[in-house]
């Protein structure tokens, strides 16, 4: 649905759901998103405390975010 980036880099997604994720502060890879946000396909991966955000058109990249 949308995202906008930090002073520092990071990034908020905000999903077609509602659903909003930032990125964690202490990842390193940092996103260079400049499409409009409906054209990025996101996937979530959840292990019990941890998020991972994956984008289809990057393919072994790996985005450590917190859900909001």
């Amino acid at each position: 649905e949308s995202y906008k980036f930090a002073r520092n880099g990071t990034f908020t997604v905000v999903l077609k759901n509602g659903q909003t994720y930032r990125q964690k502060e202490s990842d390193l890879v940092f996103a260079k998103w400049d499409r409009p946000a409906g054209t990025y396909l996101v996937t979530i991966i959840s292990d019990s405390a941890n998020f991972v955000l994956k984008v289809k058109d990057e393919p072994g990249v790996s985005y450590h975010v917190r859900r909001m």
